[in-house]
């Protein structure tokens, strides 16, 4: 676990490459491919992801730490019937120390997190203005804690 210093020096130098990326000519996928990895840093989660709607008013994974297909597919599940949806649909937190405990309708998210060895998620909903336009998504194993802060 990192120190509050450790974290404060973190949090600096990703609002410097969040700056510098969009001075420059920015990629719009390498500034949120940047955003997830210095979420996951700060937070000690195992994988973050992140999820936009599409034109269509579903939620779809634009990038994640991991380009693995399985955690894709998770996030995609948790998107459709899961701590993403919820989060998408209520526009609050949704955080759960124990997966295997989760919500009924969250099966097939439950059942592919568990499967890759994550038990516990914290969906934040994403905003501009007033609208609700994606999640962030943190996922964790036992040995990491649930990012809280």
């Amino acid at each position: 676990m990192m120190s509050p210093t450790e974290k404060e020096r973190l949090l600096i130098d990703a609002f410097a490459t969040v700056t510098s990326t969009l001075v420059r000519d920015h990629d719009f996928v390498e500034l949120l491919q940047t955003l997830v990895e210095i979420t996951k840093d700060i937070t000690d989660a195992t994988d973050v992801g992140l999820l936009l709607v599409d034109g269509t008013g579903h939620l779809e994974v634009v990038t994640s730490t991991r380009e693995n297909g399985d955690l894709i597919e998770t996030m995609e599940r948790g998107a459709h019937s899961g701590p993403c949806q919820q989060s998408f649909r209520t526009g609050e937190i949704v955080a759960d120390s124990d997966i295997a405990a989760s919500p009924p309708e969250w099966a097939e998210f439950r059942d592919a997190a568990l499967a890759l060895g994550l038990r516990a998620v914290v969906s934040i909903p994403m905003r501009y203005r007033t609208s609700i336009i994606g999640v962030l998504v943190h996922l964790s194993r036992p040995d990491r804690r649930v990012p809280r802060e």
